[in-house]
């Protein structure tokens, strides 16, 4: 799962923010509307949750290229 908050959001409530990466939560951070960081937890394989970002935006018949290039599309 991941959440999108803005750094000003971020900047805020830091300490809640940190909490939610022990819960398997990857934190997208955007400054005037553009992706700027993401936060995760290193030692939680994010698999599913960095698939979960891409869903809807790759065909049932994707290969790495395909990620690479809706990956890109986003920023």
């Amino acid at each position: 799962m991941s959440i999108t908050v803005t750094a000003t959001e971020f900047k805020t409530n830091l300490g809640q923010y940190l909490d939610m990466l022990s819960e398997n939560v990857i934190v997208l951070i955007t400054r005037n509307g553009k992706l700027v960081g993401k936060l995760s937890n290193p030692l939680v394989n994010n698999v599913d949750a960095i698939t979960g970002i891409l869903e809807g935006k790759l065909s049932s018949s994707f290969d790495r290229h395909d990620l690479k290039e809706a990956r890109l599309r986003d920023y």
